[in-house]
């Protein structure tokens, strides 16, 4: 669902990658049986001062969102 929704709103393939301790989609999967993706934008300066985002890229990531949620749910 997330690979097709962003192939959809970005024309570009999905890049795969494993960051588990980036966010706490663990704890869902692990306690709750939570089916958990990460999607995000390219993050500048990652963790650092003045660490920023592309407008549009938050902008494409809420329509991913949206879809994949969509998706999920119907």
């Amino acid at each position: 669902m997330t690979a097709a929704n962003v192939k959809y709103i970005t024309g570009e393939e999905l890049v795969t990658t494993m960051r588990v301790g980036a966010s706490d989609a663990r704890h869902y999967k692990i306690s709750k049986g939570i089916p958990s993706v990460n999607c995000g934008m390219s993050a500048y300066n990652l963790g650092g001062p003045e660490e920023y985002i592309e407008v549009d890229e938050l902008v494409d990531l809420a329509k991913i969102h949206a879809l994949t949620a969509f998706d999920f749910l119907s």
